[in-house]
């Protein structure tokens, strides 16, 4: 566990921006501040270095001595030392010996004793079990026993198990498992093979399929084909429509083949195919022009598109954004239909920095899956939350538009030319809504929100004030954004301080020494808002179909649980605190914090939940709040603190 909490450490202290007390560290690791300073002893001791520097404000990454370590620990012999580890071990090491791995080898190998071993089979038994396979033991020789397709499979699973999706790190991973495979000249020929067959893939695709060929590769050569098909049925399969996917899968095995020296059997070229006809479009415009995108698949994405955008108070966007994501949808299905789902590509990072995209993506996917009678995987959602971020990033962006007056001195019409660069160097985050030119003015009657002035102004203005030469040079400009952006988080704060803070019922507020599970914390809220009027008596159902989509704790101390439906009576909050963490899926929170939203206010989601996570996000956040809250008078002071910060 120490190892384990020294990494979840370094995680917290590469995310904050700026120092971490040690107080708000042992909170959010449930260890000492005496514990804390042991770690990060321990950390700079096996670096050699100053990975954590110690201040009068808290611990602060030394970034650069950080990623040395962590390219050393990417290229060093690995220890197993967690649970975790070992079983991720154990697994691959019996799926890979096909014959059966001998438990003494394994003990030697993992340097544990034999009951520690044990206990670790035990896990690895339940993780088997899970993915349809099953752990044979016959004194000490271990044997797996299951398909061909679910060992592939797992050992996939293991491999991009690490929540951050396809990174680099995960490549790096994949590298140091394959050492004796060039991955990196493999990865440059296949790419060419799919632009010479005028097949597109982007980047997180091409990462995807190389992981597949690496693990396809290996277990060939091994001697672990799929059967199922003798050789030349893959020509028998052949039609003229799944032409350009049977050259593209030729052309890629035969790069397999030049490159890692593994000639692919028949079955393995025809899932290849299958591989490469649900992941990549045909290169240039014309999925575009509708010669490749089902016009029924265009309708679908059109009404689903639209079904979004009523909920949560968004443009519907162009048609060719409509076609290009058609296209993106078509494949899906495709996938979904073949059982050939992408791995999560984004990993759970990009859920926590961007928590109403994936809202978006979740409400998409739920209508799309009704719609197409499939079922889709996590790693599709992210790939949605990607297409429709950036579908909607201008919207979400906006935000308030502050108000600026711009105070300069006539002199001739200089004066012109500088309010015009100004307002183009605001543009999108401020307007310039009056311009005075005399010195001669009632200062205390500007109501913008910044006033930008090239002159000393009166003390007595209340607004924000940035000083600029009459030049306006880029250091000017500089200044002036960085106060407009930090005004703008502070009137976001603001608004968000006043919607929860007149949103959060006292009948709605819970304080709880311990409770037993995520379902009994939920039907307790729920339950509470049905009794109040804020909800039907089956919110409890909407809101657990949302938890079984996608988990909606963050990190391990609070989560944000909500119907994927805007179709309460009227909004309210429910605010659940806890003494001892309430398990919650693979988490385990002590704040949760409970959204019903009416149709009439559908925009108070949508701008508060991104801030509420940023927030809560920051190590002092959640333990601010939990800090002898145990009335909603309390919990309400605590709150109204932090979102002044």
């Amino acid at each position: 566990m120490t190892l384990d909490r020294r990494e979840e450490l370094l995680r917290i202290l590469r995310r904050a921006t700026g120092p971490v007390s040690g107080a708000a560290l042992g909170a959010e690791l449930h260890v000492s501040t005496r514990s804390v300073r042991q770690y990060v002893r321990a950390i700079n001791a096996g670096a050699g270095e100053p990975v954590i520097r110690a201040g009068h404000h808290g611990y602060q990454l030394n970034l650069s001595a950080f990623q040395r370590l962590n390219s050393r620990g990417q290229h060093a012999h690995r220890r197993y030392e967690t649970p975790q580890e070992r079983l991720y071990f154990i697994a691959r090491y019996l799926v890979t010996h096909q014959s059966g791995g001998r438990l003494p080898e394994l003990t030697e190998l993992l340097s544990v004793s034999s009951d520690t071993i044990d206990g670790d089979l035990s896990r690895t038994r339940e993780l088997f079990r899970a993915h349809g396979l099953r752990l044979r033991r016959d004194r000490d020789l271990l044997r797996v026993e299951g398909s061909e397709r679910t060992k592939r499979q797992l050992v996939r699973q293991l491999l991009l198990d690490s929540g951050d999706g396809i990174t680099p790190a995960t490549l790096r991973a994949c590298a140091d498992d394959y050492r004796d495979f060039d991955l990196r000249l493999l990865r440059q020929r296949v790419s060419k093979a799919l632009e010479a067959q005028e097949r597109e893939v982007n980047e997180y695709v091409l990462s995807d399929l190389l992981i597949h060929l690496a693990i396809t590769a290996d277990r060939v050569r091994q001697g672990h084909t799929i059967g199922g098909q003798s050789a030349g049925a893959v020509e028998d399969l052949v039609t003229p429509a799944s032409v350009p996917q049977t050259d593209a899968a030729a052309a890629v095995a035969a790069a397999v083949d030049e490159t890692l020296g593994v000639t692919l059997p028949p079955e393995e070229r025809r899932i290849l195919r299958d591989v490469i006809a649900v992941r990549s479009n045909p290169r240039g415009p014309a999925g575009l022009r509708g010669t490749v995108v089902d016009h029924d698949v265009v309708a679908m994405v059109r009404d689903t598109l639209r079904t979004v955008s009523s909920q949560y108070v968004l443009e519907l966007g162009d048609e060719s954004t409509i076609a290009s994501l058609a296209l993106h949808v078509q494949t899906l299905i495709a996938r979904a239909r073949a059982g050939q789902s992408l791995s999560t590509p984004l990993g759970a990072s990009f859920k926590r920095m961007h928590p109403f995209v994936h809202e978006l993506a979740l409400l998409f996917a739920s209508d799309i899956e009704a719609r197409a009678d499939i079922h889709l995987e996590t790693g599709e959602i992210d790939f949605l939350a990607f297409h429709l971020g950036t579908h909607f990033r201008r919207q979400l962006e906006q935000g308030p538009l502050l108000t600026v007056t711009f105070v300069m001195p006539r002199y001739h019409d200089t004066h012109q030319a500088t309010v015009e660069q100004l307002m183009t160097a605001l543009r999108g985050q401020a307007v310039v809504e009056n311009v005075i030119t005399s010195l001669e003015h009632d200062w205390e009657n500007v109501a913008s929100d910044l006033i930008v002035s090239s002159v000393e102004l009166p003390a007595r203005i209340s607004a924000p004030v940035a000083h600029v030469s009459p030049f306006l040079t880029r250091s000017d400009l500089d200044l002036v954004l960085d106060i407009v952006r930090a005004e703008r988080t502070r009137l976001t704060k603001q608004t968000l301080r006043s919607n929860l803070l007149s949103l959060i019922d006292p009948r709605l507020f819970h304080h709880r020494e311990a409770v037993a599970s995520r379902e009994e914390a939920l039907a307790l809220m729920c339950s509470t808002m049905a009794a109040e009027g804020y909800v039907e008596p089956d919110f409890l159902e909407d809101v657990l179909d949302r938890e079984r989509r996608s988990t909606t704790a963050f990190g391990e101390q609070f989560a944000v649980p909500h119907s994927l439906y805007m179709n309460a009576y009227r909004t309210g909050v429910s605010v659940l605190v806890t003494d001892r963490p309430v398990p919650w899926g693979a988490s385990a929170v002590r704040l949760v914090v409970l959204f019903a939203v009416s149709s009439d206010q559908r925009h108070v989601f949508r701008d508060a939940l991104d801030q509420l996570i940023a927030v809560l996000s920051e190590p002092t956040g959640v333990s601010t709040l939990l800090t002898g809250t145990e009335s909603h008078a309390r919990f309400l002071a605590a709150m109204d603190d932090l979102l002044l910060v």
